[in-house]
């Protein structure tokens, strides 16, 4: 599950299972393009029982 992470000029996006840094933005849109990265990795690299329940229940 991604984490979006404030870092000094922007923001970052980090995968708190891995630590894998999956994005870094600065600059006016930084924000919201961590966001949207957040919002495209939803469930990687865990295959965790929460998620997949979480997954299912949301359609």
């Amino acid at each position: 599950m991604p984490k979006v992470v404030k870092i000094t000029g922007g923001y970052k996006v980090v995968n708190v299972y891995s630590g894998k840094v999956l994005g870094k933005f600065t600059g006016k849109d930084a924000k919201k393009k961590a966001h949207a990265v957040k919002a495209q990795n939803p469930y990687k690299s865990s295959g965790n029982f929460w998620n997949t329940k979480i997954k299912e229940n949301m359609g």
